[in-house]
């Protein structure tokens, strides 16, 4: 990579194939101590496009040189491959970067105790890019189109250009980056971690899949996000004997009672069992809200906030996010009362009312026209009903569900109802 060296780092490894008399250089992100991400081109044979034998793999200890002798690789670790990992359909294209250019590799052993905290989620790729923050790029290739040679790591920061969904038909999303003073991708940072520092956590985006490597203006690195080939890294993580990601939670809604805003969803579709808790995020990935319970509520001014997101996680604080939908409402809805009609002035009236859908409400009170409380509900009534004794005349009722924050707003006065004398 024609960028600043970055030894010492304990993100990114060298991956060194040797083979025969041949040998293959790539990067690897350090995910976890026994699970790398790198590219799916450099863990399969060109020849036969079949999976390269685990044996045959050296994983560098993080952030050192390397040296390939004719005895093995001099700076290697212990760990040995057990498992690559790449999409069923993966197909190499030549010199080309191939869609799904991307892998996950299990190892019988760590090979450091420093690895990225997670991978990022697609919301905070959404935010990234929307704000073009600069996404960091570590590699062990060539310095320079120039100087064919490699062996201590670099790095760059390269803000995103672009995030492409149907990438040659990949599964997953592929990320593209502008270039910088001609910093770009050359031989042998295949597979070196995208990733960006937030709230002092390092978070694993994606991968570098490939690059130009000519020093010319114009779009530059390539790669996959990580989170995008969840199922894959499952895979991996199943092997590796460590929790898998829960996907993203679903059907996610919000409201506002006064300066107090509740989110609520429902658990994730896929892998439920790993989640441990939730966290409600805010637009710079400062946590708002943590709970167990698919439910949050926190104070967050009169004015609210937008742009959150929630996501449920697992032991080890991985798992996709959704987006939360702005609370605009100052209220809860209203109840919707409509009142049955008293036979006879010796039986109550009936008032009943339908539920509002809010998760924080205590009770219900209905009331009459000047706010006076006739009677209240608990919210785990069915019927949600009051009966209620009147004095002969015409009547009229409101209903307004009542939340440790507040009351909503009152819902329209029922239908006039007339207790005979």
């Amino acid at each position: 990579m024609a960028a600043g060296d970055a030894s010492g780092t304990p993100f990114v490894t060298a991956l060194i194939s040797v083979r025969g008399n041949s040998y293959g250089v790539c990067s690897a992100g350090v995910w976890k101590p026994t699970v790398l991400l790198t590219a799916a081109h450099c863990v399969i044979d060109e020849t036969t496009g079949g999976p390269i034998d685990p044996s045959s793999f050296f994983v560098v200890n993080p952030g050192t040189a390397f040296r390939i002798t004719s005895g093995g690789v001099e700076g290697a670790t212990p760990a040995r491959v057990v498992q690559t990992f790449v999409t069923d359909d993966f197909q190499l294209r030549g010199t080309d970067v191939p869609g799904d250019d991307i892998a996950f590799v299990v190892l019988d052993q760590g090979v450091g105790d420093v690895t990225f905290s997670r991978l990022a989620t697609t919301a905070e790729l959404g935010r990234w890019l929307n704000d073009r923050t600069p996404v960091s790029a570590l590699g062990y290739g060539f310095p320079s189109p120039a100087s064919p040679t490699t062996d201590i790591p670099r790095g760059a920061a390269l803000p995103l250009l672009r995030v492409l969904d149907d990438f040659r038909n990949s599964e997953g999303l592929a990320i593209l980056s502008s270039k910088q003073s001609g910093i770009d991708a050359c031989s042998g940072d295949s597979g070196g971690p995208r990733f960006v520092i937030e709230n002092n956590a390092p978070l694993l985006l994606g991968n570098i899949a490939g690059g130009s490597c000519n020093g010319l203006p114009g779009a530059g690195v390539i790669g996959f996000t990580g989170m995008s080939y969840r199922t894959l890294a499952n895979a991996a993580l199943a092997t590796a004997g460590l929790p898998l990601i829960p996907s993203r939670p679903q059907n996610v809604q919000s409201s506002r009672v006064e300066g107090t805003t509740t989110v609520w969803w429902d658990a994730p579709a896929d892998s439920l069992d790993a989640v441990v808790a939730y966290d409600v995020l805010d637009t710079s990935g400062a946590l708002l809200c943590s709970t167990a319970d698919t439910t949050c509520s926190f104070p967050t001014g009169a004015g609210g906030v937008d742009g959150m997101t929630v996501r449920g996680y697992n032991a080890q604080g991985e798992g996709d996010a959704n987006l939360v939908p702005t609370a605009e409402m100052l209220w809860p809805e209203a109840p919707t009362a409509k009142v049955l009609k008293a036979s006879s002035k010796k039986k109550p009236v009936r008032i009943r009312f339908s539920a509002v859908d809010y998760p924080a409400v205590t009770s219900y009170h209905v009331t009459t026209p000047k706010g006076k409380v006739v009677c209240r509900i608990d919210p785990a009534t069915s019927p949600l009903e009051c009966r209620v004794k009147r004095p002969p005349g015409k009547h009229r009722f409101r209903v307004e569900a009542i939340t440790e924050y507040g009351a909503s707003i009152p819902s329209p006065l029922s239908a006039p109802v007339r207790v005979p004398k």
